[in-house]
């Protein structure tokens, strides 16, 4: 399951996220991001992530996407 597929769970199938969490969890596992980066790389890209989304507030979709994108860069940081 990609990042895109969890953003989507979140503002369109509402997913709860006590199902979400371990999907995420287990995603970031397998694509080796928990053992394979560190927190100082997972922050830099909360960040990036977090900038996008500013630049796309008055944008529903767009805006819904990075959100998405967020809550599991912040997921994976918290797991790590």
């Amino acid at each position: 399951m990609g990042v895109k597929l969890f953003s989507v769970s979140i503002f369109m199938i509402g997913v709860k996220m006590d199902k979400l969490i371990p999907g995420i969890i287990a995603w970031a596992y397998e694509k080796n991001i928990l053992h394979g980066s560190n927190l100082e790389k997972e922050t830099l890209k909360l960040i990036e992530k977090c900038s996008k989304l500013r630049d796309f507030l008055n944008d529903e979709s767009i805006c819904a996407k990075y959100i998405g994108h967020c809550i599991v860069q912040l997921i994976i940081i918290c797991k790590m």
